[in-house]
């Protein structure tokens, strides 16, 4: 990851970026399709909630860093074409398809279809309820497929919701690893970083269903095993369908500030509008 003058700082060894993970089995019990809009998300989430499951897993927890609604936001943004900061990094996201996204979680609060503790869940108590079977749907980022694909046969992945502008396309997210300023170990660190990134850890890392992002690594064995299937399929989509964006160092801010709107949301009974007003505001608070 280059820094402003552009030498590297950091260096990736894991991507992803987001899908829809459904459950096949409480589709069919409640006679639904697999959703491809974010209207059609809506209306299954209703009937899955009316069934007694919890319709649409999200959560407005500030802990963790408010993963699981501030995943979700990013990757919204990026379907919609609608940049998070200006070119002087203050937040300004507050517009008609920032909109969409906090009218979608209104849509979902007014249908019943949010789980009962929404204003608490974490990314991992979403990613528990998809495993245990009690939540039809979720956001989540796609390192997630191999694992619910071992926990749970009913559980499924597929490309985002379309909103009414945009596409499917999400963000690219991942994991640096960078060597701190005032390291005393740089040449033992710098072998940790080259192990790391390289063919063979990458690999390790792959079974659990992180994609790698040296080209090297898929010549690695594992990849041409029937159990590598859905980690390849995964990095074919990564590849396809999400894009990388720049972040500005207020990013923490905004993500308490969206599980701080959503609790309001879910409380207070507050409008769409006010979802993202409230976290934009939050972003931009000194």
């Amino acid at each position: 990851m280059p820094a402003p003058d552009g030498k590297p700082v950091a260096v990736p060894y894991e991507y992803r970026t987001c899908a829809l993970y459904y459950n096949q089995k409480i589709l069919d019990q409640i006679g639904a399709t697999v959703p491809t809009t974010y209207d059609q998300v809506v209306d299954v989430a209703r009937k899955a909630a009316a069934a007694g499951f919890t319709g649409f897993g999200t959560g407005f927890s500030d802990t963790d860093n408010s993963a699981i609604i501030s995943t979700f936001f990013n990757c919204f943004m990026t379907q919609v074409d609608q940049e998070i900061w200006n070119k002087d990094g203050k937040a300004d996201f507050a517009t008609a398809k920032g909109n969409e996204f906090g009218n979608f979680l209104a849509k979902l609060r007014d249908a019943k279809a949010l789980g009962s503790n929404v204003v608490s869940d974490t990314y991992g108590t979403v990613a528990d309820g998809m495993a245990s079977g009690t939540v039809a749907m979720a956001v989540l980022g796609t390192e997630r497929a191999v694992s619910f694909g071992s926990q749970n046969k009913d559980l499924k992945w597929t490309a985002l919701p379309k909103a009414s502008t945009g596409d499917t396309t999400g963000t690219t997210i991942g994991w640096t690893l960078g060597i701190g300023n005032g390291s005393k170990n740089t040449d033992a660190a710098w072998k940790f970083i080259e192990y790391m990134t390289g063919p063979e850890a990458g690999a390790l890392m792959a079974t659990g269903g992180e994609v790698p992002t040296r080209a090297a690594t898929y010549q690695q064995p594992f990849f041409s095993t029937p159990e590598a299937k859905t980690v390849n399929d995964i990095a074919a989509y990564v590849k396809t369908n999400s894009e990388p964006r720049t972040y500005s160092n207020t990013w923490t801010a905004l993500a308490t500030g969206l599980s701080q709107a959503g609790q309001k949301l879910t409380l207070n009974g507050t409008s769409g509008n006010d979802f993202i007003r409230s976290a934009q505001d939050a972003a931009n608070k000194k």
